[in-house]
């Protein structure tokens, strides 16, 4: 059997483990990239809705 994984979730969770590893705040990533404080937040939150595009993980990526 195939284990299904949520690939939201997983970019979701590196992108928090990059960015404290980093010495960064959810502000911080904000400014970097153009997006607002609080995508960033519901982005990292682990239970929220996961509806970023794979342009806004480039972006983020990029600022990391």
């Amino acid at each position: 059997m195939i284990k299904r994984v949520d690939i939201y979730a997983e970019i979701s969770k590196n992108i928090k483990t990059i960015r404290k590893e980093l010495h960064l705040t959810q502000r911080n990533i904000a400014d970097l990239t153009g997006y607002s404080y609080e995508f960033i937040r519901r982005i990292e939150a682990p239970n929220s809705k996961k509806n970023f595009s794979l342009d806004a993980v480039s972006n983020i990526a990029t600022a990391l």
